[in-house]
């Protein structure tokens, strides 16, 4: 089944994956609604992007752009799991371009 959202970010095994919903509500925001969540800055959030290292932006019309915010909810918690689970940092960032969040074992 194809993915309707071709992001490292998008969540995975979630209703973004199922064409044949039709309940899907997709939201955009802002990229200072961005810059809001992420505590980030319009600068590093474009050099980032430009990178491959943060959800790209969907462009509406000119330069007008937006973000979908299930990406960028999704790339927050790859944060926090980075941050909770530095062990497995070093292996995420080498297996797979750290674009996915490390798998975590519980004790």
């Amino acid at each position: 089944m194809p993915k309707l959202f071709n992001s490292p970010y998008a969540p995975s095994g979630s209703i973004f994956d199922d064409p044949k919903r039709d309940d899907i509500t997709t939201r955009l925001i802002s990229l200072k609604e961005v810059e809001r969540r992420t505590n980030r800055s319009r600068w590093w959030v474009n050099s980032e992007t430009k990178a491959g290292r943060f959800p790209r932006p969907v462009v509406l019309h000119g330069r007008r752009i937006s973000f979908v915010e299930a990406e960028i909810e999704n790339w927050v918690r790859i944060q926090i799991a980075r941050r909770d689970h530095p062990s497995e940092q070093a292996k995420t960032d080498i297996g797979n371009n750290g674009l996915e969040a490390p798998k975590c074992e519980t004790v």
